[in-house]
C-alpha cells in the first residue's frame, strides 16, 4: 500500500465522479507492478473533489500509463441498519458485477451475529469473480452458494440455474433480511422470493 499512498494528488480531478477516461500515475521509484502487488492495492481509497472518499480498484496487470474509464457511483447504497437489529438471518444476492457491493457488504464487519448466506450468479465459471475470496468469507461466516447458469461442457459440479431458485430450494427464513444486486430479472425474482416467503417488504433491499 506504500506504493499508492501519493496517488490522490495525481489521479484526482474534477472529472472524477463523471464518466471520463484518466491515466493511472504510478510513484515513479515503481515504473510496473507484478500482478501481486497490484492485487494487494486494490480497494484503495482516494478523496474526491467533493471531499467524499472514492473507492478505486487497480486491474490486475495495470502498468504505468494505463487509462482506466470510470463512471459516477450508481444507487444510493444499502441502509439496513434498522431492518438488521429485528432479524436472525441475512440473504445475500449478486449475479455478474453485483458482486462488487455484496462484498462490501460482507467484508464490513456489520452482519456479524448473524446467519448470512450469499447466493451468487454468473454465466459461467470463468466470469465469476472473488472465488478466491470464498474460503475467506465462510471463514467469517458467510455461507458461499456460487450459481452457474451456462455450464455448457464446464466441469462445473455445483448449483446451476438462478440465484433465487438455489434460495428457494434452500429455504428462506421469514425472519430475514435480503439484500440484492444485479439485473432486473433478478431482483425481481428476489423480490417475488420475499413475497412468497413472507419476507416483509421494507427488508427486501436492492
Amino acid at each position: 500500500r506504500d506504493l499508492i499512498r501519493d496517488w490522490s494528488s495525481d489521479v484526482c480531478s474534477s472529472d472524477l465522479l463523471t464518466p471520463a477516461a484518466f491515466v493511472v500515475h504510478w510513484p515513479a521509484s515503481s515504473s510496473s507492478l507484478s500482478s501481486e502487488s497490484v492485487n494487494a492495492a486494490a480497494n484503495v481509497p482516494l478523496p474526491s473533489p467533493s471531499g467524499e472518499v472514492v473507492r478505486f480498484v487497480v486491474p490486475d496487470g495495470a502498468e504505468a500509463g494505463t487509462e482506466l474509464e470510470m463512471s459516477q457511483v450508481m444507487g444510493s447504497g444499502f441502509k439496513f441498519a434498522e431492518s438488521l437489529e429485528a432479524v436472525d438471518s441475512v440473504l445475500l444476492f449478486a449475479a455478474g458485477s453485483g458482486i462488487s457491493p455484496i462484498r462490501s457488504v460482507i467484508e464490513s464487519g456489520q452482519l456479524k451475529g448473524k446467519k448470512v448466506q450469499l447466493f451468487y450468479g454468473a454465466q459461467t465459471p470463468e466470469k465469476m469473480a472473488y472465488q478466491d475470496k470464498f474460503a475467506e468469507w465462510e471463514k467469517s461466516g458467510c455461507t458461499v452458494t456460487p450459481v452457474i447458469s451456462q455450464p455448457g461442457d464446464s466441469d462445473w459440479g455445483g448449483v446451476t440455474g438462478y440465484v433465487q431458485d438455489a434460495a428457494k430450494a434452500a429455504g428462506v427464513p421469514e425472519s430475514s433480511l435480503m439484500l440484492m444486486c444485479g439485473m432486473k430479472g433478478m431482483a425481481e425474482g428476489v423480490k417475488a422470493l420475499a413475497s412468497e416467503a413472507g419476507v416483509e417488504i421494507g427488508r427486501a433491499h436492492v
